[in-house]
């Protein structure tokens, strides 16, 4: 963590968001890039939605909604995200808002790196909700393209020393490669804050993590489920976001629908259907967004650099969009931090 460390504070750079799927006011799918990391990331989860579809399980397709760390080894780069289910009234399709993890925190001690993820998905579960009250895709694009965001800085909370026994074996089987499930229905919230500062002790943080929202203790869940991993995006099993069977009573994997098990195996869709717009080529946009030479309200225009778009790589990154600085409050919402 670097000078951080001595100063016990999180800080962060700004960084670019990327944004892909349905919300209500749109019959077709929502999407802005910030380069390729993203752009593979949007195909990946087509790909594996589709196959959701096409084996016909029931809605939600994302129960609870979840918070994810996912390396991807052809970019060399983690991308934080969040996912929620969503849909247009008609068809559903989760929504999903991801952004480049600074290295500095994967690579930090585990309590700096979990606390640098919250902050992210904090940030995320507010932007969500701001952008959901959108009405039409021209507003949406105006808070959406062409914005890097950012953090204040956290005072690093100090963990004591724990050593929970579902932290022994999640810490056991990453260290062996293989994947960690842990059941978090069978702990209660005390329990839940215990396992997690008893993962201090891991060696080396996961390159595949997905854990729920925290709204999912007040929602009617019969199992939730968290997962850690050591590959990345090749651990991503799309069927770990329909609702979980009940605690010891999972059925036999040969009943379970044969999705492919790995994101390795999907291929990215052709094309979208034939109702959807490919805005994946910046020249082509929906009509009711502004395009990215016109002057946003509020927004002062300054092209973000490369490094913040990717900021674990130094290879030149063929960014889709260019980028407009913009604090948070002048997207219209404010972090808990700053109204304090």
């Amino acid at each position: 963590m670097g000078l951080f460390f001595g100063k016990k504070k999180l800080s962060f750079s700004n960084f670019p968001i990327g944004v892909f799927g349905k919300l209500p006011f749109y019959k077709d799918f929502l999407y802005s890039s910030f380069g390729e990391p993203f752009s593979d990331l949007r195909d990946c989860f087509d790909a594996g939605f589709d196959g959701i579809t096409r084996a016909q399980h029931p809605r939600p397709y994302v129960s609870p909604a979840r918070r994810m760390l996912v390396y991807l080894p052809k970019h060399r780069i983690d991308l934080v995200l969040s996912i929620w289910e969503s849909d247009d009234g008609l068809r559903c399709f989760p929504f999903i808002l991801a952004a480049p993890f600074p290295k500095k925190y994967k690579t930090a001690p585990f309590p700096h790196f979990w606390q640098a993820l919250e902050c992210f998905w904090d940030y995320f579960e507010r932007y969500y909700q701001h952008l959901a009250k959108m009405e039409n895709p021209a507003d949406f694009y105006k808070n959406v393209r062409g914005l890097s965001h950012s953090l204040p800085d956290k005072t690093i909370d100090e963990w004591p020393e724990k050593n929970h026994v579902r932290a022994r074996q999640v810490r056991d089987l990453l260290e062996g490669g293989r994947m960690a499930p842990l059941a978090l229905s069978d702990l209660d919230a005390l329990e839940e804050r215990d396992f997690l500062r008893s993962l201090s002790a891991l060696r080396e943080n996961p390159n595949f993590l997905m854990w729920p929202s925290p709204s999912w203790r007040d929602e009617n869940h019969p199992a939730v489920y968290a997962y850690f991993a050591d590959k990345g995006l090749e651990d991503l099993n799309f069927e770990f976001f329909l609702p979980e069977k009940p605690l010891h009573q999972e059925p036999e994997a040969e009943e379970q629908p044969k999705l492919d098990q790995s994101i390795s195996q999907i291929k990215p869709s052709a094309e979208p259907d034939d109702e959807s717009e490919d805005i994946t080529d910046p020249n082509c946009v929906p009509d009711e967004a502004p395009t990215l030479r016109e002057s946003l309200s509020g927004l002062t225009a300054e092209p973000v650099t490369e490094a913040e778009a990717n900021p674990n790589s130094e290879a030149d990154a063929d960014l889709e969009e260019p980028t407009l600085r913009v604090h948070k409050s002048e997207i219209g919402f404010d972090s808990e931090d700053s109204k304090e």
